[in-house]
C-alpha cells in the first residue's frame, strides 16, 4: 500500500511538472521569439520600455557570500547554457576560497529558444532556493545538464530535489506557484533592460561588465 501511494504521489507531481513545463515554454518562447518574428515580418522590433545601468537589488535572488564583500558579482545565467556550466563553478570556487571577500548574486536568464527546458529548470532551482538549498541544487543541475534538455526533465528535477534534501511537498507547491514564474520572468526582463543578449553575463561591483566565459584566475585578478 505504501509503495502504491508513493508511486501515485510521484505521478501526480510529475503531471504538475509537465503541465508547468508546457506553460513556461509558451510564456518564455513568446517573450524571446516575438522580436525575431517581428523582424521576419518587417514589423518594428519591440524594445524594453525601461533600461537600467546596473542590476537591481532583489532579496529573492540566491546569494552566496557577505553583503560587505569587496567583490560583488551579479551573474545572469542559464542552467542549460554550456558556457555557463564552465563559468559558474569558477565563480563559485572564487567565493569558496575568499568567503569574506566575494559575494555572488544569481539571476536567471533562460533562453528557451536555444534551450527549451531552461525556464522550468530555473523555476526548480528557485524553488530549491526557497528552502535554502539553491547552491547545492545549482551544482547538481550543472553536473547533470545534458540530462535536463529532453523529456526526462521532470523526473530528473524531482530526483535532484531529493538529493539535496528539500521538503518535497513544499517543492512541488512552489513549482506550480505563479509567484515563482514571476520571479524568473522578473530576472529575465531585468536582463533585457540591461541589454543582455547572452549568457553568462557578469556585473562586477556594478561597474565592470563581462560577457562570456571567465576562468578562476581571471576573476581572481579583480580581488587585487
Amino acid at each position: 500500500m505504501t509503495n502504491t501511494m508513493t508511486t501515485r504521489k510521484f505521478y501526480i507531481a510529475f503531471a504538475i511538472l509537465v503541465s508547468l513545463v508546457i506553460l513556461t515554454l509558451v510564456a518564455f518562447t513568446l517573450v524571446i521569439a516575438l522580436p525575431m518574428l517581428q523582424k521576419m515580418l518587417g514589423v518594428e522590433i519591440s524594445k524594453p520600455k525601461i533600461t537600467f545601468e546596473k542590476p537591481l537589488v532583489n532579496p529573492l535572488n540566491p546569494v552566496l557570500g557577505p553583503n560587505d564583500a569587496k567583490l560583488k558579482i551579479v551573474e545572469f545565467s542559464d542552467f542549460l547554457c554550456p558556457i555557463c556550466k564552465q563559468t559558474s563553478p569558477e565563480i563559485k570556487r572564487l567565493a569558496k576560497n575568499y568567503p569574506d571577500d566575494v559575494q555572488i548574486i544569481w539571476k536567471n536568464f533562460p533562453n528557451t529558444q536555444l534551450h527549451p527546458t531552461a525556464s522550468i529548470v530555473a523555476i526548480a532551482a528557485q524553488c530549491a532556493n526557497e528552502q535554502d538549498k539553491f547552491w547545492e541544487y545549482h551544482d547538481l543541475v550543472f553536473k547533470n545538464q545534458s540530462s535536463l534538455a529532453d523529456d526526462s526533465v521532470g523526473p530528473m528535477l524531482l530526483g535532484l530535489a531529493d538529493v539535496v534534501g528539500v521538503i518535497k511537498t513544499d517543492f512541488i507547491k512552489c513549482l506550480s506557484s505563479p509567484e515563482t514564474l514571476a520571479q524568473i520572468t522578473k530576472d529575465f526582463e531585468e536582463g533585457r533592460a540591461l541589454s543582455i543578449d547572452g549568457t553568462p553575463y557578469l556585473f562586477i561591483n556594478d561597474v565592470i561588465k563581462i560577457s562570456g566565459s571567465m576562468l578562476y584566475e581571471e576573476l581572481q585578478e579583480y580581488l587585487q
